[in-house]
């Protein structure tokens, strides 16, 4: 299914039941306009001919075409124990893939380069929706959310002159909640009617923290299940026999121990390339993108040291920095007391919440509930999550309902919002990956929006938890085990997984080497098998 080796990260297909929300509008009513801001969109380079293209797209051959160079490099230094000369062929051969976008250190951007649906001053992006519709703000993750909030200061003005409102309802989904940060930071919010945040990345997320700052750890565990429910091994291409002796592989190797060893063979490679190659790739794009920066939190001073090990790269990148430093120590740093201070003042905050997904099998929080990027603990400010495959325990549960608590506890008995920033104001929806933006979390986004004063006990039909149904465009209060919910206990490796191509973010550093590997094995296994793929 299609050539890129950054199917490691492909969306997997999204369930559950529904009911239909031509009912909900009626509740809800005419509101402020809402100004949406977006999270990353594609970075495109407009090429002489005229045409357009997306480096990221074109990431995947550029991966392919290096790996007959770096595998037999890469086996060597596994025998050898030095991975100098790996590390300066791969960072050759891969930092092509960000040369047209990367941008300079003193953070401008390249020419004739741009972000999908960025505002250009001229149109506002409004999409009609069955509520009141919204307008739509794009920015370019490559500079500091605190430059997208002057362009959002001057957006929001915009709309605000055109539909003759004095006030907005503003709202955010994943890195978007960054700008909109820096925006409530920088600008105050008389002019907030409600703000909105969902998925948010607010105090960053666990894989970027761990990523950009050298802290991996890898789960075998979590591998083989985020293996089996991604599509990670479809996504190469392989055909139904290959794909499923392979997974079988996979869950046989976990059974026996033998991927745990795996993947403390490919952990004892990450020490000796991190600094050498992984550090240096990100520097290209990752590291140095205001937006991407956004995802440290916890460990923003090893991020500095890593990305930047000398005083050199520091003095280099100094305007990078010290936006990047702006960002982190004037918004991140008082987020929390900045929205209780709006709840306090009378603007109300709400987080929704994306959950069900098997979360990318990096660092400690692989272990818990989430929607593939973060947690629902993250999303959500503060929520008590069980693991996965878990329930919360029975003991907790007890005490909750004891305490007068018991109906913040999730139907499936994974969530407790009692312990949410704003537990009265936090949706969750289940079974919606984070990456996935439809007419579902459309309705769900406009309805709060449009309702007056709504909490999670205003509307039957929109309770605190949620199930987004299989065709995503609706929404349901969910059930202790909804249809589509994953049965982890039912398993068959034989059944093929549908594997989508999606993002290569974090994949083109670490993780897209462990599988240009395991693409090199599987291209041995059918060279022994005559198996043509």
């Amino acid at each position: 299914m299609k050539k890129h080796v950054k199917a490691w990260l492909s969306l997997l297909l999204v369930f559950a039941l529904a009911i239909p929300t031509a009912a909900l509008p009626a509740y809800a009513s005419a509101a402020a306009p809402l100004v949406y801001v977006c999270g990353e969109q594609g970075i495109y380079v407009k090429r002489g001919d005229g045409s357009t293209s997306y480096p990221k797209d074109e990431s995947g051959d550029i991966i392919s075409a290096s790996i007959s160079e770096l595998a037999p490099l890469f086996a060597k230094a596994m025998l050898t124990g030095d991975f100098d000369e790996w590390s300066e062929r791969a960072l050759e051969a891969l930092a092509p893939i960000y040369a047209d976008i990367k941008p300079a250190p003193d953070g401008s951007l390249p020419a004739n380069t741009g972000s999908d649906g960025v505002w250009n001053g001229v149109h506002l992006n409004y999409k009609g929706g069955p509520l009141t519709g919204y307008y739509y703000f794009c920015w370019d993750f490559r500079i500091s959310p605190m430059d997208a909030a002057d362009d959002l200061k001057r957006y929001i003005d915009t709309v605000k002159a055109q539909t003759g409102s004095d006030t907005i309802v503003l709202a955010s989904r994943c890195g978007g909640s960054e700008a909109m940060a820096a925006y409530l930071m920088k600008y105050g919010y008389a002019d907030i009617e409600k703000a909105i945040f969902f998925c948010q990345n607010l105090h960053g997320f666990t894989r970027g923290d761990l990523q950009l700052s050298g802290n991996i750890t890898v789960d075998a565990q979590a591998l083989e299940r985020y293996v089996q429910f991604n599509g990670t091994l479809s996504g190469l291409g392989v055909n139904d026999e290959l794909y499923n002796f392979l997974m079988s592989l996979v869950v046989s190797m976990n059974k026996t121990d033998s991927l745990q060893s795996l993947t403390d063979v490919l952990m004892s490679v990450y020490p000796k390339i991190k600094d050498s190659f992984i550090a240096p790739f990100l520097r290209e794009y990752y590291g140095i993108g205001g937006g991407y920066i956004g995802s440290v939190d916890a460990h923003y001073e090893a991020y500095r040291d890593y990305i930047f090990p000398t005083e050199e790269l520091k003095t280099e990148y100094a305007a990078i920095l010290e936006k990047a430093d702006a960002y982190h120590y004037e918004v991140q740093a008082h987020i929390d007391d900045l929205l209780k201070e709006m709840d306090r003042n009378g603007t109300p905050v709400y987080f929704l919440v994306n959950y069900g997904e098997q979360m990318q099998p990096v660092g400690e929080q692989c272990a818990y509930v989430g929607d593939d990027d973060a947690t629902v603990t993250q999303q959500s400010f503060g929520a008590v999550s069980a693991k996965m495959e878990q329930t919360l325990p029975a003991f907790y549960i007890r005490a909750q309902k004891d305490a007068g608590l018991g109906r913040y506890i999730s139907p499936d008995k994974q969530i407790d919002a009692s312990t949410c920033l704003f537990p009265d104001r936090t949706f969750f929806l289940k079974n919606l990956r984070h990456d996935y933006w439809n007419d579902a979390a459309d309705y769900l986004v406009e309805i709060v929006a449009a309702t007056p004063d709504i909490t999670v006990e205003t509307l039957p039909e929109l309770p605190q938890f949620l199930t987004c149904d299989k065709d995503l465009k609706t929404v349901s209060p969910a059930k202790a085990h909804n249809d589509a919910d994953i049965d982890w206990d039912s398993f068959d490796a034989e059944t093929e997984t549908d594997g989508v191509s999606g993002w290569a973010v974090n994949a083109l550093s670490f993780i897209a080497q462990i599988f240009a590997t395991f693409r090199s094995l599987i291209n041995l296994i059918k060279t022994l098998l005559g198996i043509a793929v």
